[in-house]
Formats: C-alpha cells, sequence, structure tokens
C-alpha cells in the first residue's frame, strides 16, 4: 500500500465547547459563526485538490431546531462532573438554534464526492467521563445512526471520540462502527479526562508540533491521529508547525499513514486566512512526501490497509 494522508476534522459546532464556555451567547461567537463558512471552504478547496477527508460530525447537527433534537435525543449520561451534563440554559441562549444546528451543512458534506460523513457521537458524549456507561454509548450511537440515515441517507461507520477519549471500543460493532481515530502513545495524549488535563499537557502537545522530535507516522491500518494541525499560531510558529508536518510526510513510507486533524471552528474567526494556510500546507506535503501518496478518508484508508494484507 503506498503512503497516505489522512484527514479527519470533528465538526461539532456549539456541542463540542459547551461544556467550556459559559452560558452566553456571545462566548466563542466568532468562532461558532464562521464555522460553516470554514466547511463550505473546506469542501471546495478539496474538491480542488483532490483530498478526501473524513468529517465526524455530532449527529444533532442534523436535527432542525431543538424540538427535534429533544425528540431524538436519548437519555444523556449522567456524569459525575456536573460540568459535562446538558443544561437547558443551552437553548435558552440560542432559540433559534443557530449555534447548533446546520442541517443544510450536513448535507453538503454529505453529497460532497470523496468525503466521508462519520460519527462524532449525537450529542458530544464523553467516554470515558465517570458516569458515561455501555448502555448511554449504545443509545447515542443508534441516535446518531438514524438521524444520519433519515436526513442524509448515510450511517456512519467511521467515528472520532469526543475529547479523544478512546474507550467502549467493544460496543462500537453493535452501532455499525467499523473504524475509529486511536490517540499517539504517549500519556500528555492519551490521558484524556478532564480532569487530567493541565497546562504541562498542553504545553508538551505545542512543542510536538513545533519541534522535530521523533516521529507521528504510524502503520495506516491504526488510524493514528499524527497532529492537531493549529492554525491560529503567529506566521513564525505556523511556518514551524508546517515544516514539522511536511518533515514527516517526506519520510512516509509503504503502509504508513499521516493522519491530521482540527475542528472546523478553530477556523472560524478568520476563515479565508485559515484556508490560505491549509491549501500552503496540501501543497507543502504533496511536495515532500514520497511520489504516489494519497489523501485518504478513514474508510478508503482501511479499505486499501485490506486489500493489501
Amino acid at each position: 500500500m503506498s503512503p497516505s494522508v489522512v484527514i479527519s476534522l470533528d465538526y461539532e459546532l456549539r456541542w463540542g465547547v459547551a461544556d467550556k464556555l459559559p452560558d452566553s451567547a456571545g462566548a466563542y461567537r466568532a468562532h461558532l459563526d464562521g464555522e460553516s463558512d470554514a466547511v463550505f471552504n473546506m469542501l471546495e478547496l478539496f474538491k480542488q485538490k483532490d483530498v478526501g477527508a473524513t468529517w465526524a460530525t455530532v449527529g444533532a447537527i442534523a436535527c432542525s431546531d431543538w424540538d427535534e433534537y429533544f425528540e431524538r435525543a436519548p437519555k444523556p449520561p449522567a456524569y459525575r462532573d456536573q460540568r459535562l451534563r446538558f443544561r437547558t440554559a443551552w437553548r435558552d441562549i440560542d432559540p433559534q438554534g443557530k449555534l447548533h444546528f446546520a442541517p443544510d451543512v450536513v448535507r453538503a458534506i454529505a453529497d460532497a464526492q470523496g468525503q466521508e460523513l462519520a460519527s462524532h457521537t449525537f450529542s458530544h458524549i464523553y467516554y470515558r467521563e465517570e458516569g458515561c456507561e455501555r448502555e448511554d454509548v449504545l443509545a447515542d450511537g443508534q441516535a446518531i445512526a438514524k438521524v444520519m440515515q433519515e436526513r442524509v441517507g448515510v450511517t456512519p461507520t467511521s467515528l472520532v471520540f469526543p475529547r479523544n477519549q478512546e474507550a467502549h471500543t467493544d460496543a462500537l460493532s453493535q452501532i455499525g462502527i467499523r473504524r475509529w481515530r486511536t490517540n499517539p502513545r504517549v500519556s500528555y495524549w492519551n490521558d484524556t479526562r478532564r480532569d487530567k488535563q493541565s497546562r504541562l499537557r498542553r504545553g508538551m502537545r505545542m512543542i510536538e508540533s513545533l519541534a522535530p522530535i521523533g516521529t507521528r507516522r504510524a502503520p495506516a491500518c491504526e488510524m493514528r491521529a499524527s497532529y492537531l494541525v493549529r492554525f491560529a499560531l503567529s506566521d513564525a510558529a505556523w511556518k514551524l508547525h508546517a515544516r514539522r508536518i511536511a518533515g514527516d510526510a517526506k519520510n512516509l513510507r509503504p503502509g504508513e499513514a499521516l493522519h491530521l486533524w482540527w475542528h472546523p471552528h478553530n477556523m472560524g474567526a478568520a476563515v479565508f486566512p485559515n484556508i490560505r494556510r491549509l491549501a500552503d500546507l496540501i501543497d507543502r506535503i504533496r511536495e515532500a512526501a514520497p511520489a504516489g501518496t494519497r489523501f485518504l478518508t478513514m474508510e478508503e484508508s482501511e479499505r486499501l490497509s485490506d486489500l493489501s494484507s
């Protein structure tokens, strides 16, 4: 199997950051307001550059409004950490649902050639947090499969864990999931529970994204994340970051993959400068990587890995 670059996007609107924000409609607003524009611009860029990507989408986004959400949503996990629990304040600050629902964007992703619509769970639930049980995973998975099939005719078979909290993998086949993004094998990426986060861990993640320390290449069959692409860096830091990623791409070997990921809302506050950075990064990777390297979705990467084994 030729080397590959896999891109997976965590498309989540406010569902992905709600527990970290105050109950205010203005919190993180510029990023959220620009997220749909970021998605449409990425879809166009990927079409132009023949790039496949996996869009791990919160299922609730496919709902039209709060009424549909409450009709479809299963009972949320009884998290021990109260900050993680659903709050009706989220509805109260966004009664029209502009920060939580975008079925037209989900449709655009599903209709885009070469793109894969995947699961980021129905309500962005946290698999590793205390109070999230196997029954919650199954109910949530059934809910996203149902809404995606009914709304866009797609049943997701790939999954990205919210907050990278890899757990309950034994239950995933029961909700139609065949593959999922895994974490780098270092503690500051694997210890993903909320109470395990610290400035030191975040600092280590930043340092490794800039400095040429080790490698983040991995066997394609492992679906292991390589880099969170950090679009908000200063110009000088972005050059180091892009150089770091391109350097790993240069050394890709047959059967290996470089797996890049980010959240579309990371780009939302400055869509066009960030799209230019993404276009430049794609070009840098293509120039550096061995001949025959392709940009693949998670589904394509698994299928080609199976064919070559």
